[in-house]
């Protein structure tokens, strides 16, 4: 979501079913309607960093700088061990427990790119969330 792309849609209208497709809500000089004390966490506060490296440092940053945050905390707090890039899901659901004990279903598959070889996975976790970018879908689980 907070990738730029410069890049547009060849068929504005979205009428023509060969258009190219561009998956981005951003525009260059995008900045944040809120102040960065209300967009950090309550352990990972969103400071304004040194402007060294490019560092955006006001109040109501630009795109590149709520990138570079997230980007920060990301490694921070492990969060690449629970996210499948690459990944196309195409179920969630209420999972089918004898056990009561609750869940979602998730069926998933590589996204290889050419639909060569891309085996079903089905697994089943506490809470999962779905996020979409301009590449694909990708979904993050909480195991």
């Amino acid at each position: 979501m907070w990738i730029y792309d410069a890049a547009v849609e060849s068929d504005l209208l979205s009428l023509s079913p060969r258009r190219r497709v561009v998956h981005t809500s951003l525009y260059e000089s995008l900045r944040t309607n809120l102040p960065r004390e209300s967009m950090g966490f309550l352990d990972y506060p969103f400071l304004a960093r040194e402007a060294e490296d490019g560092r955006d440092q006001r109040r109501f940053p630009g795109h590149g700088e709520v990138l570079r945050y997230l980007e920060d905390f990301a490694p921070d707090f492990d969060l690449g061990r629970m996210i499948r890039f690459e990944t196309e899901v195409s179920h969630v659901g209420m999972a089918n427990d004898d056990s009561g004990g609750g869940g979602w279903t998730v069926r998933s598959r590589r996204a290889d790119g050419d639909g060569e070889g891309e085996e079903e996975m089905s697994e089943v976790y506490d809470g999962v969330v779905v996020c979409w970018d301009s590449i694909g879908s990708d979904f993050v689980n909480n195991e």
